[in-house]
């Protein structure tokens, strides 16, 4: 793996030397800009994908919730009723 990782045509100074030449020989270089630059923050930081993701994950935990309480209400909510009701004395 380390062989085939240091096969390349030339060495890091001579690849720095090569691309600062080239820099210098070229006056329009906008093409080797990031096109991140260009980008605002709230697409840069991908805000709309995460927002997205976090509606998703708060709305099926909403919905285990309210699931979570049905079930709750249908198990115990029979028998509280129940074991509440008051018994009212007839005269």
């Amino acid at each position: 793996m380390s062989r085939i990782l240091k096969d390349v045509p030339m060495n890091s100074v001579d690849k720095g030397v090569y691309w600062i030449e080239y820099l210098l020989r070229h006056d329009d270089t906008s093409h080797l800009r990031s096109l991140t630059a260009q980008q605002s923050f709230f697409v840069r930081s991908l805000l709309d994908v995460w927002l997205f993701l976090g509606f998703i994950v708060g709305m099926t935990v909403l919905g285990f919730v309210q699931i979570f309480k049905i079930i709750i209400r249908k198990l115990w909510g029979s028998r509280a009723s129940k074991s509440t009701e008051v018994k009212v004395k007839t005269k």
